[in-house]
């Protein structure tokens, strides 16, 4: 039973690599424009899903310190200047460009 448990966590790492070597390809051909906007468009999902995290976070902990809740804010913030930075940079390209 121990081989068929390995089994489909090595498809699973298999199925990420080939993914990510897939996802890489189509980064290596895209412009520096169409990076930034894909990068904008992964921050700003990743950023929705931190401030559900967060907000669901915040609600367990109450009005009670939460180093969780701490965490998960600083990681928003932090998604927040990534993302703020990208669009600024985006901005600038495309200014450039006109």
């Amino acid at each position: 039973s121990e081989t068929t448990e390995a089994e489909p966590a090595l498809d699973a790492a298999s199925l990420a690599i080939a993914k990510a070597k897939e996802r890489a390809e189509q980064m290596a051909q895209m412009s520096e424009k169409e990076k930034l906007q894909s990068n904008i468009d992964s921050l700003n999902a990743r950023l929705a899903k931190s401030e559900q995290k967060l907000l669901a976070a915040a609600e367990k902990a109450g009005d009670e310190p939460d180093d969780i809740v701490d965490a998960l804010r600083n990681g928003r913030d932090k998604l927040t200047e990534k993302l703020e930075s990208a669009k600024a940079e985006l901005a600038k390209l495309e200014e450039e460009e006109h």
